[in-house]
């Protein structure tokens, strides 16, 4: 259940990230100089401006362009995911997490980026604007951070057996 909390909070972070991209102009600049341009390496500074500059209007902006029936499809499957963990059968959660191996396609590339992505973000440090911006980039996120998850349960489903185990509520 953690896992599935921290893949919406991965949907909610790249929306508020990308929301943040929307709001923030091309000339502003952090306190070494550098700016955030359309091929500027953002630093750590420039990251917290974005976090800054995005409010929920923008995030909300950004969840409706583009891909946005698998955003909030995205969205609703956590909660689907969670109940059929909660009341399902091991059956149905098995079908439902081969379901999103073609519902959320973006999820191919994101399983694979998702690390990396974090990587750069605390260590490599090589994103710039045009990777937020020219890429879906709310989709390859959440969607590859989802990808994880499902793998995750349904290796659990597999391994434990009973569904309740998974929940907590039976040893």
């Amino acid at each position: 259940m953690v896992a599935v909390l921290l893949s919406a909070a991965v949907l909610a972070g790249s929306a508020w990230i990308r929301g943040g991209v929307a709001a923030t102009s091309y000339d502003e600049v952090d306190s070494v100089g550098r700016p955030m341009g359309f091929n500027d390496v953002f630093s750590a500074e420039h990251y917290v401006m974005l976090l800054r500059n995005a409010d929920v209007a923008n995030v909300v902006e950004q969840m409706n362009s583009g891909n946005w029936w698998q955003h909030w499809g995205l969205l609703v499957a956590h909660g689907v995911l969670l109940w059929l963990i909660a009341t399902g059968t091991r059956r149905t959660v098995r079908w439902f997490l081969l379901a999103q191996l073609v519902i959320f396609y973006w999820g191919w590339v994101g399983f694979w980026f998702l690390p990396i992505e974090v990587a750069d973000l605390f260590w490599m440090h090589s994103n710039d604007r045009e990777g937020f911006v020219d890429l879906p980039y709310i989709a390859i996120m959440s969607q590859g951070a989802w990808f994880w998850v499902c793998a995750l349960v349904w290796w659990q489903v597999r391994r434990v057996g009973r569904m309740r185990v998974l929940i907590g509520l039976a040893s």
